[in-house]
């Protein structure tokens, strides 16, 4: 069975693709037909490594493969390894739940505490800052 194209893919259907090469954090995935996700993209690896491994694409080499940098560990990556494209850029959970707690790069708990609320808001970690006239003003320091 072929793979549907870019086109002919539902849009609630995920793209997926297979690693083809890794290298430290540099991974790279070719997603054959369906085309490579936009740069920015966060993409899951669906592998039984010991913890979740989220990749960001960083270019293209070609319009169906993806260089990523991984934002974890990938010791144990094998090529042919699945991913799966998140649909979207990185997030970051945002909040008054996250005030004194500590979370790594994918927005998960470090620091020995409950888990985080599934509802907790996100937000895209490349996103333009607040402009100036919504930021609050700070005392003058002298």
């Amino acid at each position: 069975m072929a793979q549907a194209t870019a086109a002919e893919r539902p849009a609630t259907e995920p793209r997926r693709g297979r690693i083809v090469a890794a290298a430290g954090a540099v991974v790279d995935v070719d997603f054959g037909d369906a085309g490579a996700p936009p740069i920015r993209s966060a993409l899951e690896v669906e592998w039984d490594g010991p913890h979740r491994l989220t990749l960001e694409v960083q270019a293209h080499l070609d319009p169906a493969t993806a260089r990523c940098v991984a934002l974890q560990e990938t010791a144990g990556l094998r090529p042919g390894t699945p991913v799966r494209d998140s649909g979207g850029p990185l997030t970051a959970p945002t909040g008054r739940a996250l005030l004194g707690r500590m979370i790594d790069v994918a927005g998960d708990p470090i620091d020995g505490g409950p888990p985080l609320p599934a509802d907790l808001p996100r937000m895209p970690i490349h996103r333009p800052p607040p402009p100036l006239a919504s930021r609050g003003r700070r005392a003058n320091p002298s």
